[in-house]
């Protein structure tokens, strides 16, 4: 199935998981989201977990996690 990752679409097996998503879209940054650098918001901005169900079409954005998170 095809999900976009900040605005690039990213095909990864069905049932997959946002962080799945973020391991597809990129190992560098899916590395500083184990390391709390990153954090993962759905299209309506809502914080979303590495194990967030995603389906067909779903968008997500990684942004840097801030320091009162």
């Amino acid at each position: 199935m095809k999900v976009i990752v900040n605005g690039h679409p990213v095909q990864i097996f069905r049932g997959a998981l946002a962080g799945d998503a973020i391991l597809a879209y990129s190992h560098h940054s899916f590395r500083r989201l184990l390391h709390g650098q990153l954090t993962i918001y759905d299209r309506f901005g809502n914080k979303t977990e590495p194990d967030g169900a995603l389906k067909e079409g779903s968008v997500i954005y990684l942004k840097k996690t801030k320091n009162d998170e």
